[in-house]
């Protein structure tokens, strides 16, 4: 049979055992919710990099277009002469 002082020993360390758990899972929880926010704007930023980076891409694509073009006219007029 328990004693009296024994189960308050005993209830004492249940609710100190609970404590400690009810407080790590609120940890878990908050940080999962940090971490997916987190991960959403890192996805984001990413995708707007990307998005910038295919429209340098493409002036760049355009711009030396343009050149190629304004060499060969060069190139035309030089030997035109």
């Amino acid at each position: 049979m328990i004693k009296p002082m024994e189960s308050s020993f005993f209830e004492a360390a249940y609710a100190i055992v609970a404590g400690l758990v009810l407080g790590i899972v609120a940890l878990w929880k908050t940080n999962h919710a940090t971490m997916s926010q987190r991960i959403a704007h890192a996805e984001r930023k990413l995708a707007e990099c990307e998005s910038q980076h295919k429209e340098a891409t493409d002036q760049l694509i355009e711009l030396s277009e343009r050149v190629g073009n304004l060499e060969a006219h060069y190139q035309m007029q030089k030997g035109s002469k």
